[in-house]
């Protein structure tokens, strides 16, 4: 009984179901993708179901005496009442022709007693005034989710529905002359290998430390806003920099007046007017700040869909930077930050957006006091980062030694896509402009081709 009432419950269709299964086999196919035990409100039901599923795991025949068989394995055969209550299922049932829509309705009522279950854990919890009420507020939502991501499963699609959907979307691609097909990060060569920033895509930009990782994540922010092909609003979740400090870099940046200057306010008239001027035009884009302090993949997903709500046209997520998250606090270090990549990746598939989380590479790198490029074996606590990122983008500086011989080096930033699942693997030369916090692609044709660090580069040619 809750709140006074009987849960919602199907009985004599949840006997019927097993009924169906122990006259034929083939019964168990057909609703075994919407039911498990734990859906079946009985408890004696569950046990019925949960041996048939033990025979099916090792192709066993399924009739009374084998289920009945296996009950006494089990160790439930008196909860289910023996052989005598198994026989009592078949009686009522003539044929599998409805079993299908039987087991329907055993899911639904099992996902109202789950929503009743969960309504009561908040009631309680609300009660008992032991938790801060954003942090319920969030959990809350994430209960009433996991509802539907631990038991509503998509059907199977056959090969000609797969056919005509791509079909359908290469024609699309084909009618439009622009390759571009995702968010625009402002760097054409980047464009070009991954026909922009994908939904659903999670991208990981790694690099150590002053390569300019906050920089670039702010320009790409700037692109998805403000280009022509395809403007999105844009979510910057900052764990290291308040949101003052990240303003101030892009008001340096737009206005072309140094950020020292800047911050200690002595700037002349004209660049006051070129500061408040970049002030103004930055406040018209739509980049929403969030410098909160913990963020953990709940809080996360929390934000992202009640800003997705007011802003329907949020395209974009950017994290500054994935090891500053706070995980759940079980196993090691690297264990948490396997949990918070594969969250990112299930954030981004859930609200079909992209997500770009920045990463640090580690200190290897730097060992001998000779960097080397980076690989993806570098990321720190790494774990499951590569597998489950769809773009990994390395960053770097070039060495002191080279940079010794050419002073013209020393703002110049390498940038390789690593990994890309569905686009070409990639390099590009960029140059940043530390003084206004300024990233932006290397025109080669200012200069003759330099050696880098692993030999020299030669661009590869696409069809577009």
């Amino acid at each position: 009984m809750v709140f006074g009432k009987i849960p919602p419950q199907a009985i004599e269709i949840e006997r019927a179901v097993l009924g169906a299964i122990l006259i034929e086999r083939d019964a168990f196919d057909v609703i075994s993708g919407i039911l498990t035990a734990e859906k079946f409100y009985l408890l004696k039901h569950q046990h019925v179901f949960r041996a048939i599923a033990d025979l099916q795991a090792r192709n066993l025949p399924v009739d009374v005496m084998t289920v009945y068989h296996q009950l006494a394995k089990n160790g439930t055969l008196e909860e289910v009442g023996g052989a005598y209550e198994l026989t009592k299922m078949t009686d009522s049932v003539v044929s599998s022709a409805n079993v299908l829509r039987w087991g329907r309705v055993i899911f639904e009522k099992h996902l109202q007693r789950e929503m009743i279950r969960v309504a009561g854990e908040i009631l309680q919890t609300a009660y008992e005034e032991t938790e801060d009420v954003f942090e319920m507020l969030e959990r809350a939502e994430q209960k009433v989710l996991e509802i539907g991501n631990q038991n509503i499963q998509n059907e199977m699609a056959t090969s000609a529905d797969v056919a005509f959907k791509a079909i359908q979307q290469i024609t699309i691609w084909k009618t439009d002359d622009r390759y571009i097909t995702g968010v625009p990060s402002g760097l054409k060569a980047i464009d070009k290998a991954t026909r922009g920033w994908q939904a659903k895509d999670l991208i990981i930009l790694a690099a150590r430390p002053s390569v300019g990782k906050t920089a670039l994540a702010l320009m790409l922010a700037k692109a998805a806003t403000t280009n022509d092909i395809n403007p999105v609003d844009v979510a910057l979740f900052s764990l290291e920099m308040e949101n003052m400090s990240l303003m101030l870099r892009m008001i340096s940046e737009e206005s072309g007046v140094m950020l020292y200057k800047i911050q200690t306010g002595k700037l002349s008239d004209d660049e006051f007017k070129k500061v408040n001027d970049s002030a103004s035009k930055l406040g018209d884009r739509n980049i929403y700040f969030d410098d909160s302090n913990g963020l953990t993949i709940l809080t996360l997903r929390s934000k992202v869909r009640r800003l997705k709500k007011k802003r329907p046209k949020l395209g974009l997520i950017i994290i500054d930077y994935l090891q500053l998250m706070s995980g759940e606090g079980r196993g090691n270090r690297e264990q948490e930050i396997s949990g918070i990549s594969r969250g990112l990746k299930q954030v981004a598939r859930e609200e079909k957006i992209a997500i770009i989380a920045l990463s640090q590479l580690s200190r290897d790198l730097e060992k001998g006091g000779k960097p080397r490029e980076p690989q993806i074996s570098d990321l720190r606590e790494s774990g499951a980062i590569e597998q489950d990122a769809d773009v990994v983008l390395l960053a770097w500086a070039a060495a002191e030694d080279a940079i010794k011989q050419d002073a013209s080096l020393t703002n110049r930033r390498y940038i390789r896509i690593a990994k890309a699942r569905n686009g070409f693997l990639w390099r590009q030369e960029l140059e940043f402009d530390t003084t206004i916090q300024r990233i932006a692609e290397y025109e080669a044709a200012q200069a003759e081709p330099k050696k880098q660090q692993g030999g020299t580069w030669k661009p590869i040619d696409l069809p577009i």
